[in-house]
């Protein structure tokens, strides 16, 4: 009987991940580390049938990440001794860099990592142990970003890519001579696939950075340009959700493992096609204009309603100068048949998302 542990099952990428491993693989036993057992039974509630269906047992473990032994009881330690492989991809997503969010940032993502390797760092069953990091864990890195360990960047957009980065180390330092399979997986940022639910992720990455575009339109009087942080010629890695999943598992298929694994579409998406898509789903003639710096006291009302909803989002408009070697992940895209997106993709799927919106009403 193979077993897994993951965390992070309740969130977006989880959940396709969990569903895939039950579907698609040999794996027959999953143990899984949620902070609220009753919200995941009903969370996942669709999975479990699934699982059922297929005589496959899926047990909870009540806990966090960022407490120490996860918050498990000893009995419950014991029941991992067992387990093949890790899957770790609870995380805090937040995007601050304000240092009033460091603490929280670092607590779940860091020291959550470094939790879950004082589990199983002596253990003898674990074969593989995935690791899901960030594409953009380069930080402020220019240039070609290889699938190999990243040298510390002058400079990080927010805490979130710092800890990713800080944890990549963290894994290395404590496994460099274990004999465990270390799959450090950067995922840029992921959409959902085509017929979806836009409901798992409306409030999430450039999703919830439409809908306050959008918002900030309706609420104009009088129709006009609208200023936002960003270039003109700005680009963005986008990776959807059933391309990433699909790559995962024929990862976990290979014999030879790579170490990293940058899982990003082939090509940057522009920018300016996503806000040519939110103008075009608006029939917003005035448009958006980019400029790289705005004075606050200076904006319109709209402006302001953008500008302090989405500070987050105001370093990743700028971005120019950043690509991501995918050799590793060149051969299984080609044998999956999976091609990746373009710009034609992302104006299609913001106007479906926006009609998702309308009919939500």
């Amino acid at each position: 009987m193979k077993e897994v542990f993951i965390t992070g099952t309740t969130g977006f990428i989880g959940n396709s991940l969990l569903r895939s491993l039950i579907e698609n693989t040999g794996l027959d036993k999953f143990k899984l580390l949620v902070r609220n057992k009753n919200k995941a039974i009903e969370n996942l509630s669709y999975i479990l049938n699934i699982a059922r269906n297929l005589k496959k047992e899926i047990k909870f473990l009540e806990g966090d990440v960022s407490k120490e032994n996860l918050g498990l009881t000893n009995q419950e330690i014991m029941m991992l001794k067992n387990i093949e492989e890790v899957y770790h991809l609870a995380s805090n997503i937040s995007l601050s860099n304000e240092e009033k969010d460091k603490e929280a940032i670092f607590k779940t993502n860091l020291n959550g990592t470094r939790n879950i390797i004082e589990i199983f760092k002596n253990s003898n069953n674990l074969k593989n142990f995935y690791f899901f990091s960030s594409a953009y864990s380069c930080g402020k890195t220019k240039g070609l970003v290889k699938e190999d360990l990243i040298a510390k960047p002058s400079e990080f957009r927010n805490y979130y890519e710092e800890s990713k980065w800080l944890s990549e180390q963290l894994i290395r330092d404590y496994f460099q001579n274990k004999n465990i399979n270390i799959i450090i997986l950067r995922p840029s940022i992921v959409s959902i696939s085509p017929q979806a639910d836009f409901s798992k992720v409306e409030n999430q990455t450039f999703y919830y950075y439409s809908k306050i575009l959008r918002k900030a339109v309706n609420i104009q009087s009088d129709p006009k340009k609208i200023r936002i942080i960003g270039k003109s010629n700005a680009t963005s890695n986008i990776i959807q959700i059933n391309d990433l999943i699909k790559i995962i598992l024929e990862i976990r298929n290979l014999k030879e493992k790579k170490k990293f694994y940058n899982l990003v579409n082939p090509t940057n998406l522009s920018i300016k096609s996503f806000t040519d898509g939110v103008e075009e789903s608006l029939n917003f003639k005035p448009g958006f204009v980019f400029e790289e710096k705005l004075n606050y006291e200076n904006l319109s009302n709209e402006e302001k309603f953008i500008y302090d909803r989405t500070k987050a989002y105001f370093e990743y408009n700028l971005i120019d100068d950043l690509e991501w070697d995918c050799s590793n992940t060149n051969k299984i895209r080609k044998k999956l048949n999976v091609h990746g997106i373009n710009n034609s993709w992302i104006k299609g799927h913001i106007k479906e998302f926006f009609s998702f919106l309308e009919n939500e009403r």
